[in-house]
């Protein structure tokens, strides 16, 4: 790269003759002088005036600071500014390469939507086949037993026809055969019992989006967008709003339920007495739920659902607080539970959650709208040497791509967040803020944007992560009195609720931030 000063030099632009320049705030006066602390030229009457008290020196002596000086900036930015811009504007080029391979990806998505198009016109082809199949085989049936009434018909038509002229006849031998054809005939006649025609139906089945699109797949981008430019920044963070602080009366909370109209159904740790409170702190109700509940979840049906780990259930909460067990999980404990959108549970369950004992389990259950078992998370993908994948799964959420997010508790002091796509595939392991030397995990969810905000109890702060686990940033909440986060929640507006110890609940509204 050629000097800059030299190029400077040869257009003349630094020029040997004098060039006056008029006072912007005096037309009438020449600039004598540079105010330092103005950045600025000025004239004399602008010294003596309003720059009286700043430091302004003679452009003569400024001009021979800045003709030394100028060289070494230009050849700052040529040595370090400029080289640094270039490999930028080389990885954004080669990104920009890569964003457009997209073609790539849509061509394979319209591979896949095709090939569940040849599927369903398989099953439609199969679903018309079956129709014609039945309309056949009756057709064949009536047609026979069509023939055979007939064939009767026919018989007993000519018997009749036969008899008239009989009668008439003076031949006894005649008459007495005739008289024994026909009681034969009548001894022999049996009803025909006619099946009923059977016209097929359809009955359509459900259009269910979320199924449809864990059959078609994801578009994810792997890696760390921020890596790719120095320009590019920080991952998009948040700015949070304090909007309340309350306390409610029990020594711990240990979950959420939110609901629509901004009520906050409170689960207390180690205790039977729950209430609902506004994010005000005004309680409306409180009750005894006869059980200690480990956690708390709401349907799209606005259905309050909660695990009783130590009974080994799953229970329906009515309005009341009273428990009604919708499904026993025995010989497992339920810990988290989850409802998804398309109206799965996701629960976190254990047996024997000692690593050693032979037959332990550690385990998150998909189950259906029946409680049918649709998914497993429980073991490593290695099919020779499948291990556990998870130690104690205490709380378990989901983000709206499908994705799981486990909050894996390795010992007593210390955990970890796992989350699986769809089909069980581990996607990201975190093991906490790399600022901190401890990460004890207690909650986990996620925002429409995908990030994932988990409560760390040892340091006092939420963990923001981004989609692919990468930490973001930081939410203090020992700042505003709350120690040792637990509970952690959005409700339907986008507000973030966090409870922990005490009692202690704080509310924010989140804002982005680039």
């Amino acid at each position: 790269m050629e000097n800059i000063f030299e190029k400077i030099e040869e257009k003349h632009i630094l020029n040997k003759e004098e060039i006056e320049l008029n006072c912007s705030e005096h037309p009438r006066e020449i600039v004598i002088a540079f105010c330092d602390t103005c950045q600025k030229a000025v004239c004399f009457d602008c010294s003596r005036e309003s720059h009286r008290d700043h430091k302004c020196f003679k452009i003569e002596n400024k001009a021979v600071e800045a003709r030394q000086n100028i060289p070494k900036l230009c050849a700052q930015i040529e040595n370090k500014k400029l080289p640094t811009l270039v490999t930028t504007l080389d990885k954004i080029n080669h990104c920009k390469s890569q964003v457009s391979k997209t073609d790539e990806v849509i061509e394979k998505i319209h591979k896949r939507a095709n090939e569940l198009m040849a599927i369903i016109m398989e099953e439609r082809d199969s679903l018309i086949d079956q129709c014609k199949q039945s309309s056949i085989s009756q057709e064949k049936y009536y047609q026979i037993e069509d023939s055979v009434v007939r064939r009767f018909i026919d018989l007993y038509s000519l018997s009749l026809h036969e008899a008239s002229d009989v009668v008439k006849s003076t031949n006894n031998i005649e008459l007495v055969l005739f008289e024994s054809k026909l009681k034969s005939q009548i001894r022999d006649f049996k009803p025909r019992a006619i099946r009923p025609s059977s016209t097929p139906k359809f009955k359509s089945g459900r259009s269910d989006r979320e199924v449809i699109k864990n059959m078609i797949g994801l578009v994810t981008c792997d890696g760390n967008f921020a890596d790719m430019t120095s320009l590019a920044g920080e991952l998009v963070g948040i700015q949070v709003k304090l909007v309340s602080s309350v306390r409610y009366s029990c020594l711990n909370v240990a979950s959420f339920c939110l609901q629509d109209n901004e009520l906050a159904w409170i689960n207390p740790a180690e205790s039977t007495i729950g209430g609902v409170i506004d994010s005000k702190g005004t309680e409306h109700k409180r009750f005894d739920f006869g059980a200690e509940l480990s956690d708390l979840t709401i349907t799209d049906k606005n259905v309050i659902l909660g695990t009783d780990t130590k009974n080994k259930r799953i229970v329906r909460v009515a309005n009341n607080g009273i428990l009604k067990e919708v499904l026993n999980t025995a010989p497992l404990q339920p810990h988290g539970i989850h409802a998804c959108r398309n109206g799965d549970l996701l629960v976190s369950q254990m047996y024997r959650a000692d690593p050693k004992s032979v037959d332990s389990k550690r385990l998150v259950h998909r189950l259906g709208k029946d409680y049918t078992v649709k998914l497993t998370i429980q073991f490593t993908a290695s099919f020779f040497n499948k291990k556990h994948i998870l130690n104690h799964p205490r709380r378990v959420t989901e983000n709206s791509n499908g994705d799981i997010i486990v909050v894996d508790l390795s010992t007593e002091t210390s955990g970890r967040v796992l989350a699986f796509d769809f089909v069980g595939k581990l996607r990201f392991t975190y093991e906490g803020n790399p600022k901190r030397s401890k990460f004890l995990p207690f909650d986990v969810c996620c925002d429409s944007d995908l990030r994932v905000f988990v409560s760390d109890f040892f340091n006092h702060e939420i963990n923001v992560l981004g989609c692919d686990g990468q930490f973001i940033q930081e939410i203090p909440t020992n700042m505003e009195g709350l120690l040792n986060p637990i509970a952690i929640a959005f409700d339907k507006k986008g507000k973030l609720w966090i409870g922990g110890k005490g009692g202690k609940i704080l509310i924010y509204i989140t804002h982005k931030t680039i």
